[in-house]
């Protein structure tokens, strides 16, 4: 690629050209086992705790789990799975068996039951203090905050069969519950749901789904004698909780069809000060598992994934289509084996195999007719996109089916474009033959960049108007930095602001801001980008992870302090900068001969942290408060005895005048009265990350 050269240079680096590289060893195959690199795990919201690793090659990570606050640390060898609660009081994570013990384990065949075993654990993060689980096969706890702790440990002999262990974090104490198939915990760690199995060799045992308030001990059956129970959900506010079920098996008719279950808490007297507020739970079949609204040959089945609107608006689930029951008179060595190509197949089968090609239809459950089911998608081939936690009364439908066959060559996807009104279903065509159309943030506007002439349009949803957005700009948003033989693609996405007021779209250099009826765009860089040839781009790294909403929403701001990453496209530095988002001009930017990767900041935070490095320097990881940076790992320490090299920039003019710039790797050792081979790697685009360790 003419855009980009990279020039790597290899070399005998046993060759000894100076005193100091004579001294070092280098490096060799033997060595790279016990070569480290560092890894951001969580920030929590606040800032306050984060947790990292650092890990090897092959061999045992390491944990950390920090008060960044404090600068207090807790290090926990062969840690993972690290998961905190929104309020910072706890986490949990595993302690993974060692490296060694499970690597010889393996070379000696051992059985599952015989492998060495994880270690559960849980952290109070006031002290950090923890406290190992041995035997615990999983845990959950509610991502809003813990006051219980569920940890799961198998029951001998008995196959998906647990004994729960509710944990009280803050005392220890803990109570079990025996035999338990499935289980789920509200948002607020106050409500388990757990599902029984029947066991043909108990007589007292029964399939149920059972609704356990941890604070009050109150347990609720809520349904039993089901053939199965699966999809627990509860919502955001922990007072409603999704289950489905049914009455079919597949060994007599193929994928079974499930029922959905809705159960609310209902106050029956609200609380006083003498007394706590009473209440109860109401279990209902919202939708049976004959739905008429269900198309023939579909189901709701057990992958449905039925959940919550972010507000509880509406359902959300996936219809799949129905597998036949096994032929059981068929004995299966005889059976043929046949790979069949249909003509009406959206692209040949070994394609279909490899993309994963898996059809499934979009539904939804308005809550203020529960007992309807619509089905938004068209076909297999047309996906739905919600905006607003799927709260917003519209949806984006892209329908790819009639170029899904030509994108087997063609890189650009192109659908047909509706959208949909979710009260009723129904729906308005918009266009035909649109490159990957988004929808904003607020459901009011749909923008593409059109690759065939280069520029982005909007399409208001309310008055059906289309406009062009950059034609009069007097600038290109084409990526002329990319020569592949493909149509052409834009430098930037887009990025909306306030209730779908204005969006951010990048030039080559600089950031626009742009309104939907494309009026008074303005240059929020001033042109600085072009004059410095600094590249910015907006970046988002508030750190929001709310696994019981549909959605996690960005509710970007009209005004105030932006971040932006910093490409200098001259001497090929990066960084960050800062800059108003109502005042134009000047982005407050630093650059530094490193790679910036990884960036992640707490809610109202000002503390960043991440991972930083270049060629000589390990990608080590570090937080940025109040203009002060502080490192936090130093790893491969080893690396000040091998024998290393060099990265720097160069410039050449190519064979067409083309100017030209790479980096050129050299040893250490490199003795400039020799002649050595050379590698030479082109690829485009490669530039803002070419100060990457170990590149």
């Amino acid at each position: 690629m003419k855009n980009r050269l990279l020039l790597s240079m290899m070399v005998g680096l046993a060759i000894a050209s100076t005193a100091a590289s004579a001294q070092k060893k280098p490096l060799d195959h033997s060595v790279y086992d016990s070569w480290e690199s560092s890894q951001i795990n969580k920030l929590s919201r606040d800032g306050g705790i984060l947790a990292y690793s650092v890990t090897r090659q092959a061999g045992d990570a390491v944990l950390h789990v920090r008060n960044m606050d404090t600068g207090a640390e807790l290090v926990i060898p062969r840690g993972e799975r690290f998961s905190i609660t929104e309020d910072a009081a706890y986490a949990t994570c595993f302690i993974k068996a060692p490296y060694d013990s499970t690597r010889k384990a393996k070379i000696d065949k051992k059985k599952k039951e015989d492998m060495p075993k994880d270690t559960a654990a849980y952290i109070r993060l006031s002290t950090l203090e923890i406290v190992k689980m041995p035997e615990v096969t999983s845990m959950r706890m509610g991502t809003a905050s813990a006051p219980f702790i569920i940890a799961a440990t198998d029951v001998p002999k008995k196959s998906g069969v647990h004994d729960l262990l509710v944990i009280d974090p803050a005392t220890g104490k803990a109570d079990t519950i025996r035999n338990v198939a499935g289980y789920e915990v509200s948002r607020n760690g106050l409500k388990l749901a757990m599902t029984t199995r029947l066991d043909k060799k108990d007589s007292l045992s029964f399939n149920s789904i059972i609704l356990k308030d941890l604070a009050s001990g109150r347990t609720d059956t809520l349904s039993r004698d089901k053939k199965s129970y699966k999809g627990i959900r509860f919502n955001h506010e922990s007072d409603k909780m999704l289950f489905i079920a049914t009455d079919q098996e597949a060994k007599y008719t193929g994928t079974p069809s499930y029922s959905i279950f809705l159960t609310e808490e209902k106050v029956l007297s609200k609380a006083t000060r003498k007394k706590e507020a009473v209440k109860t739970v109401e279990t209902r079949e919202i939708i049976s598992e004959d739905c008429a609204d269900v198309p023939e040959g579909w189901a709701i089945s057990e992958r449905a994934g039925v959940c919550f609107s972010n507000t509880d608006k509406r359902l959300l689930l996936t219809l799949y289509p129905v597998i036949p029951a096994k032929d059981t008179t068929v004995i299966d060595f005889e059976a043929p084996k046949l790979d069949i190509w249909r003509w009406d197949s959206p692209a040949i089968p070994p394609v279909l195999k490899k993309s994963g090609y898996d059809p499934k239809l979009t539904a939804i459950i308005n809550m203020d007719s529960p007992s309807k089911l619509l089905v938004l998608s068209s076909n297999p081939q047309e996906r739905i996109s919600f905006v607003g936690g799927a709260d917003n009364d519209t949806a984006m439908a892209c329908d790819a089916s009639e170029y899904v066959f030509g994108s087997q060559w063609d890189y650009t996807e192109y659908c047909n474009v509706a959208v949909i009104d979710l009260r009723d279903g129904s729906r308005k065509e918009i266009a035909k033959s649109l490159p990957s159309p988004q929808i904003s943030d607020r459901g009011k506007y749909i923008t593409w960049f059109d690759r065939k002439e280069g520029n982005w349009y909007c399409h208001d949803i309310a008055s059906g108007a289309t406009v062009n957005l950059t034609a009069g700009l007097g600038v290109s948003f084409v990526n002329k930095e990319i020569d592949t033989p493909n149509e052409i693609s834009p430098y930037t996405g887009r990025t909306w602001f306030g209730d779908d007021e204005f969006m951010l779209i990048g030039d080559h250099y600089d950031l626009w801001k742009i309104r939907p009826d494309g009026k008074n765009p303005v240059l929020l860089t001033a042109g600085k980008g072009l004059a410095d040839k600094i590249q910015y781009r907006f970046t988002d790294f508030e750190n929001k992870d709310n696994s019981h909403i549909y959605q996690n929403l960005h509710r970007r701001p009209t005004k105030g302090k932006i971040y932006l990453t910093a490409f200098d496209d001259v001497n090929k530095t990066n960084g960050l900068a800062t800059m108003k988002l109502e005042t134009p001009g000047q982005p407050d930017v630093c650059l530094d001969t490193f790679s910036f990767q990884n960036h992640v900041r707490g809610a109202g935070s000002e503390r960043i942290v991440y991972r930083k490095g270049n060629f000589t320097c390990p990608t080590d990881i570090y937080v940025s408060e109040g203009g002060i940076e502080t490192r936090l790992t130093s790893i491969n320490p080893q690396k000040e005895g091998y024998v290393w090299g060099n990265a720097r920039l160069v410039s050449w003019t190519a064979y067409d005048g083309t100017p030209l710039k790479g980096i050129l790797y050299t040893p250490d050792n490199l003795d400039p009265s020799k002649k050595y081979p050379m590698i030479v790697h082109y690829y485009g685009g490669c530039s803002p990350t070419s100060r990457r360790f170990g590149n």
